[in-house]
């Protein structure tokens, strides 16, 4: 059976290991840290062209993601943003 996907954990500011790209990233570093960005950084040489980036921040938290936007919404405490890297 061919793998289409797969999950990684890391430490969002040190990449693990290897050179994957990735086409689908999911960022929920702790409300309030200041990690989502450096996450980003980190991590960006992972990702695929075209990979869609989705971000988790705190509702009131103004951060600027990265790339093309292509949705947002808030659920509770979190405002998720959607874009779409390079």
């Amino acid at each position: 059976m061919e793998r289409i996907a797969s999950v990684r954990e890391a430490n969002c500011t040190a990449p693990a290991p290897g050179g994957e790209l990735f086409h689908l990233i999911f960022l929920d570093p702790p409300y309030q840290a200041g990690l989502l960005l450096p996450a980003i950084a980190a991590w960006s040489k992972r990702f695929a062209t075209g990979a869609i980036l989705v971000a988790e921040m705190g509702r009131a938290e103004e951060i600027e993601v990265p790339g093309e936007p292509l949705d947002e919404m808030q659920h509770g405490a979190a405002k998720i943003v959607f874009t779409r890297w390079g």
